[in-house]
């Protein structure tokens, strides 16, 4: 095992109007993982293209923010919940919020308040307001935690769907071929 995570970033001749890349360069990181990493250091790009003069430097430092996240211990996901009765609704809204279980309604909210306090540029303000909005308890903090964990969630679903198109259009790509090459011997042997 290594002391650290080791990278490469790969920075393109027409850099810094094309993007640079950063690739996960230890063999033991899962990936997904790899995948994840990656993808938030082009999502850093994106989003600060044209003005970030040390985005290298700037996306690294992007990145390590969420390693923490991208290599965390994922709990078994929790049964599927149902429609509690109007008294237990009631009863829950007044207890303290399982930082690990989320409702529908509560998720909902979220979304909702992260579009909606999405251009607070001070981090602590946004999520506090998001906080408030969500309601039942939530912190900033449980918000925060939240949205990181459905993000790297996403970027990994997108990574594996990527994954599966890939392999399919390899599969199609072959069968192709191996039906070409059929036709070939077939007319061949026509014409023999």
């Amino acid at each position: 095992p290594s002391d650290g995570l080791g990278f490469r970033v790969v920075v393109p001749s027409k850099y810094p109007e094309s993007a640079a890349m950063l690739q996960v360069t230890d063999a033991e990181v899962p990936d997904e993982a790899r995948a994840v990493i990656s993808k938030l250091f082009a999502e850093f790009y994106e989003k600060k293209k044209g003005s970030c003069i040390d985005f290298v430097y700037e996306g690294l430092k992007y990145v390590d923010r969420f390693l923490g996240e991208v290599f965390a211990p994922r709990p078994p996901p929790p049964p599927p919940e149902s429609e509690p009765a109007p008294t237990e609704h009631v009863e829950a809204a007044a207890a303290p919020a399982d930082p690990a279980r989320w409702s529908p309604d509560e998720q909902r909210r979220l979304e909702e308040a992260l579009t909606e306090f999405r251009s607070i540029d001070n981090p602590i303000d946004k999520w506090r307001q998001i906080s408030q909005r969500v309601g039942g308890g939530r912190t900033a903090r449980q918000c925060a935690e939240r949205f990181k964990v459905c993000r790297a969630a996403i970027l990994a679903n997108e990574h594996r769907h990527l994954q599966q198109e890939d392999q399919q259009e390899e599969e199609d790509k072959s069968g192709l071929e191996e039906s070409s090459e059929d036709g070939v011997s077939e007319g061949a042997d026509e014409a023999g």
